[in-house]
């Protein structure tokens, strides 16, 4: 059973994303308190990790764009580097949360 006063439980349970998809998957990211849905767990995962690798590149623009910034002290952005993906990514399946959404 999961916790109706996570963040996660509110977000299914206000929204009703069980009934929001044809398949019903859904993905949330902890770290930027985002979600998505989708109705594969393929699209889910496709959709999720398309918003890490932007907030990486975000994460890395910023640093570029800082005045303080030296790429010769401090080395290159890379948003590839793990220090930008910040990401803690959740894939949930339709029957985790719909059962979820009922509580």
């Amino acid at each position: 059973m999961t916790d109706p006063s996570s963040p996660i439980d509110q977000i299914i349970t206000a929204s009703g994303v069980a009934n929001c998809t044809n398949g019903g998957w859904f993905w949330y990211c902890d770290a930027h308190d985002t979600h998505g849905n989708a109705d594969s767990e393929g699209e889910a995962r496709a959709v999720s990790a398309a918003h890490s690798a932007y907030k990486a590149r975000d994460a890395a623009a910023s640093l570029l764009a800082d005045p303080e910034y030296d790429p010769a002290i401090d080395g290159l952005a890379d948003p590839d580097d793990p220090e930008f993906n910040q990401c803690e990514i959740v894939v949930y399946e339709p029957s985790a949360h719909r059962s979820a959404a009922s509580v």
